[in-house]
């Protein structure tokens, strides 16, 4: 059975509560992750004067049809309250889910391109995707994910999430 590769991020409100929800409702869908990376604090992408995001790296094991899979990330980020803008330009959100990799399939459709397309440029995906899938060989750069990091160009500030401690 292939492995879904979902990349999910956010910088809005109870973010560490929103990634749990998260995997929670799309494990409704597709049992239990079989890896979770760290959660990781790192600076906005490509944007300014933004709150931080909580990201991480989650690994399932489904067979379905890419669109299908698409088609379940954006229902997640919108009972989650993500918004989505038209404007080209990149907006704070609760949840953002992508699609990092499906198996080494390589798709290409309006709204879903498989791998993504810009994941060896962001070091806010590679660091978590190191920590868990550092050997996987991107299958159409033909680099692992570790060459990948180490090669990275982004200096984006990124590290561990302190957890909030109960009191």
């Amino acid at each position: 059975m292939p492995e879904l590769v979902i990349s999910l991020g956010s910088n809005l409100g109870q973010r560490q509560l929103f990634l749990e929800k998260a995997i929670e409702m799309l494990s409704e869908k597709w049992g239990a992750p079989i890896l979770l990376s760290s959660i990781y604090e790192t600076s906005p992408w490509g944007m300014e004067n933004a709150q931080s995001f909580l990201n991480q790296i989650t690994v399932w094991e489904v067979d379905a049809d890419p669109l299908e899979l698409l088609s379940r990330c954006l229902d997640v980020e919108r009972m989650l309250g993500r918004r989505r803008y038209k404007d080209g330009v990149y907006h704070s959100r609760t949840m953002d889910l992508d699609i990092l990799f499906y198996g080494h399939a390589i798709a290409k459709a309006k709204d879903l391109q498989i791998p993504h397309p810009r994941l060896h440029e962001r070091r806010f995906i590679l660091e978590p995707l190191n920590e868990i899938l550092p050997t996987f060989v991107h299958p159409e750069l033909n680099r692992s994910v570790q060459d990948l990091l180490n090669d990275s160009h982004d200096q984006s500030e990124i590290h561990l999430w302190d957890y909030p401690t109960a009191t």
